[in-house]
């Protein structure tokens, strides 16, 4: 058991590693698929494909450093310590991204539909 904690963590750490070193480059790239490229949108009338949808367009708008915080620290379920010491950043930092993100998150999906959504925090 110990051993698959390891690699957990050592996973975690790779991630959070990647993230930092491609945010510290000189020139960021974004990459873009063509339009005919995209991968269609699964059709489906079940409101828990929607509300993912809904969910992930709202974590796209955040900024790459909110993104990892709310994703480290909600999705990955690591305590602020933890996060900040990935993230190379202070514990107030990472407290301050986590407010800030998800007041937008807040914001961006009450704006998308009050029924589908309910609202986080």
């Amino acid at each position: 058991m110990r051993t698959a904690q390891c690699r957990v963590a050592y996973a975690r750490a790779s991630l959070a590693n990647a993230f930092i070193d491609e945010m510290r480059r000189a020139h960021r790239r974004r990459e873009s698929l063509p339009v005919h490229v995209m991968p269609a949108d699964p059709v489906s009338d079940d409101p828990d494909v929607d509300l993912r949808r809904t969910i992930l367009d709202a974590l796209a708008t955040l900024g790459p450093r909110q993104r990892a915080v709310v994703v480290l620290r909600h999705w990955h379920d690591l305590d602020v310590e933890q996060t900040a010491r990935l993230l190379g950043c202070s514990p107030g930092t990472v407290k301050s991204q986590n407010a800030r993100a998800l007041a937008h998150l807040r914001h961006a999906l009450r704006v998308v539909d009050h029924d589908t959504v309910r609202e986080l925090g």
